[in-house]
């Protein structure tokens, strides 16, 4: 095993792209960012391997430095991430990203469209293998891939690399789910739960204290710090039923504690560089799981942030500019 390198996020140190202000950004997103990207963007479907059909979006840049896989997290969508989306195709980077089964525009197993419900974590790696071969690398330039994941994109992210090693030459990790916080559970009683409820036949069931989607504006219990990030997104929301989703199955809960256990186990797979940002309050994820990981993969690099939530890329704006900052150094140092 290795000493993972811990670095701590310069707050000071920006770079060449200029984050949207948030006294002005929800007119920025509305009438400048959204129209730039729709000049530039595909979108569809393709067919994964048990012939769900599952939708994603693309973004072309003339002569791009790259390729920047988008992995979203539990309970979201590729729309989520317009802001990232914009930046990344400013610093000359094509981007791809797809909404996971059971989330957004894609196919679900069950029809209440507020709860994510699966039977096996490994179908979303097997989504998004399906994904990169028919979509991205059909149409992606002869660059670099780059793959930034977020939370259970991370995980999903994570058990790709280590299933498919030859794929993408760096990667983003941001806030990944590699140790779920069970809250006031310990975790073998969540687990055990999880495990219980899908062995009697209530997988499919929502797990303790998740609900359908009520349309309840929550800035102050969400795991972010811009509000006026947070109003645009909920805006969305409430505009489509497909971005109400709000909740997990005890299905969905006990393939994902298999998940953490198996992405940490293989780590050591892992052989390309790894950019791991880690929150400050996250109350969605424990840090040690980043510790266990990175002990066992080849190259990953540990970077602190202050005062931020689990949501880094909806944080203020002087942070995302640090962020990104530290995202593209990264991605463009020779490694």
């Amino acid at each position: 095993m290795r000493t993972p390198e811990l670095k701590q996020l310069d707050l000071n140190k920006k770079g060449a792209i200029t984050c949207i202000p948030e006294e002005n950004y929800m007119n920025t997103m509305l009438h400048v960012v959204e129209p730039e990207l729709e000049k530039c963007k595909k979108s569809g479907y393709f067919v994964a391997d048990d012939s769900a059909k599952l939708y994603y979006e693309s973004y072309s840049v003339p002569n791009p430095a790259g390729t920047i896989v988008i992995s979203h997290g539990f309970i979201e969508s590729v729309l989520k991430y317009k802001e990232m989306i914009y930046y990344f195709t400013s610093a000359g980077y094509q981007v791809y990203g797809l909404d996971h089964r059971g989330h957004g525009r894609s196919e679900r197993l069950v029809k209440d469209i507020s709860l994510v419900h699966i039977t096996s974590f490994d179908q979303f790696v097997a989504d998004f293998k399906c994904f990169l071969d028919s979509v991205v690398k059909k149409d992606m330039a002869d660059k670099k891939l780059i793959l930034y994941a977020h939370s259970m994109g991370g995980a999903i992210g994570a058990l790709f690399l280590e299933k498919h090693p030859d794929y993408f030459q760096k990667a983003i990790l941001s806030s990944p789910m590699m140790e779920i916080n069970s809250g006031k559970f310990p975790k073998w009683i969540a687990r055990f739960l999880a495990d219980f409820h899908t062995w009697t036949g209530k997988g499919a069931s929502y797990v303790y204290t998740h609900k359908p989607f009520n349309g309840e504006y929550e800035y102050h219990n969400a795991p972010v710090t811009s509000e006026v990030r947070y109003q645009y997104y909920f805006d969305k929301i409430l505009a489509n039923d497909f971005l109400k989703t709000n909740g997990s199955s005890f299905n969905w809960l006990s393939e994902a504690y298999k998940a953490t256990e198996e992405l940490k186990k293989n780590a050591d797979k892992i052989q390309i560089p790894v950019l791991l940002f880690k929150a400050a309050a996250d109350s969605f994820v424990h840090p040690e799981g980043y510790y266990q990981f990175a002990k066992r993969a080849k190259n990953v690099t540990i970077i602190n942030t202050q005062d931020t939530k689990h949501e880094l890329y909806k944080s203020t704006s002087d942070f995302l500019c640090a962020y990104l900052n530290a995202i593209f150094e990264f991605i463009e140092a020779d490694a």
